[in-house]
């Protein structure tokens, strides 16, 4: 059996009034002030709408692109270091599911340092045996490369596989590498989830069971 589960999302710490983040001064440098709070919590460099204005607001090289994604990616470390836990059921999924005989990759667009950050944070990465990050695929989600690439990793089939997701463009990625799919309602409704095979509310409502069904 293989399981492939997607990045684990975070939860975010309280929202207190704070100032300018660092990210928002630096999309300010490039005039960009109306753009951050809509692109920090996105990979935009795979996406070609968003990666299309920072080329025509910046006229920007593509080193310099390079070069702000990187200080973004910094940014976003610096501000979510001390703060990272894990949602609701996710240490238990993962205990449940390598108790299970599963094998489990993480498969995110984020950059490795973000991941690194996130599994040194939350202590969950004795559970998985492959990672795949986004600097390791010519494309991004919804293209299915870095979940077939995790299955490749972990020697499954896609036909084997489990994504769990709660993303609308990791969803079609999931759907397009023909494996199964179950998704989170964590910042999307169902209604716009409805390609997975699964919709949940939580990843309480989960157990090695329910994925031993779907790959029946």
């Amino acid at each position: 059996m293989a399981s492939q589960l997607s990045p684990l999302k975070l939860v975010p710490p309280p929202a207190p009034a704070r100032p300018e983040p660092p990210a928002a001064s630096l999309f300010s440098q490039y005039a960009l002030d109306g753009a951050y709070d809509e692109m920090f919590d996105v990979d935009w460099r795979t996406r070609p709408h968003y990666r299309a204005l920072i080329e025509e607001l910046l006229v920007a090289s593509p080193e310099e692109l390079r070069q702000l994604a990187r200080r973004k990616e910094e940014y976003y470390r610096e501000e979510v270091a001390g703060h990272v836990q894990p949602l609701p059921g996710v240490r238990d999924i993962l205990r449940s599911l390598h108790q299970a005989g599963f094998s489990q990759a993480i498969a995110s667009s984020a950059p490795p340092k973000n991941i690194g950050l996130v599994l040194e944070s939350t202590g969950i990465g004795e559970y998985f045996d492959a990672i795949v990050s986004g600097d390791e695929v010519s494309a991004g989600k919804p293209d299915p490369e870095i979940f077939l690439e995790a299955a490749r990793r972990l020697g499954a089939a896609p036909s084997r596989c489990v994504v769990i997701e709660d993303a609308i463009a990791g969803v079609e990625a999931a759907v397009a590498a023909r494996m199964r799919c179950i998704a989170v309602t964590n910042t999307n409704p169902s209604e716009k989830l409805s390609q997975a095979d699964l919709v949940v509310k939580s990843l309480e409502e989960l157990s090695a069971d329910v994925l031993e069904n779907l790959l029946q």
